[in-house]
């Protein structure tokens, strides 16, 4: 998780990535994400568009103005040091109001009649924690959730590949994860070995995509982008 300058899924390190990749590698994946957040605000009334909460954000490299900008008060929510420095320049006017805080372990009040958008932040779970301790955040996750409209992107696996990008047979969205299983199989000859995120049917979303998300030139993600109304 975010939690300090330097970390195993985020801190500098990724502020540094996403300044050498946004508009190269991560275009592709930053556009189909701005798609499908355009798509699930269709579905979101303008009199529900009050406030957003803003999970895992950090600097906002990879989240549209165009989203953004929909929603008269942001709250972020980053236990990320450097979050409101690159967040401020990535996306300067917007109104946001930054916690420094863990949202399991909130001590700030925040609206109760919000659109939550999880930016990241439930794929990194297993990065930190055991897999007992996943289990508990994503009940947790489901209990928080259970009356809200609620968005999420979150990596379900990730892969360094033996190859550059463009070598790799894969496209940039796919509709579920069974249609990504017959790509994978065409380049078992690259020795694939995925990580598990431990995020996979962990919650029941009303629409969702998986977006493949070239975090450098070898190393893959695969995305799952889900929505549910309330």
């Amino acid at each position: 998780m975010t939690d300090g300058w330097f970390s195993a899924s985020g801190g500098l390190f990724y502020h540094f990535k996403a300044l050498r990749f946004r508009k190269t590698l991560w275009l592709p994946f930053r556009e189909e994400l701005e798609k499908f957040l355009l798509e699930a605000l269709t579905s979101i009334p303008s009199s529900h568009r009050e406030n957003l909460i803003l999970v895992g954000g950090s600097g906002g490299h990879c989240l549209p103005d165009s989203f953004l900008s929909a929603f008269q008060n942001i709250h972020h929510i980053d236990t990320d040091p450097n979050a409101r420095l690159f967040f401020r320049w990535r996306h300067p006017g917007l109104p946001v109001r930054f916690y420094r805080e863990d949202v399991f372990d909130l001590k700030t009040p925040l609206p109760e009649n919000a659109v939550w958008l999880w930016a990241g932040l439930l794929g990194q779970l297993g990065l930190s924690f055991s897999e007992e301790e996943v289990e508990k955040k994503r009940k947790q996750v489901a209990f928080m959730m259970r009356e809200k409209t609620w968005l999420s992107f979150h990596d379900l696996y990730s892969f360094r590949a033996e190859v550059e990008r463009e070598r790799l047979p894969l496209k940039d969205v796919y509709p579920d994860w069974k249609s990504v299983e017959p790509d994978l199989k065409k380049f078992y000859q690259f020795k694939l070995e995925l990580r598990d995120h431990l995020t996979a049917n962990a919650w029941e979303f009303s629409k969702s995509r998986i977006l493949l998300w070239p975090l450098t030139s070898r190393e893959m993600h695969f995305v799952e982008m889900g929505a549910r109304f309330f």
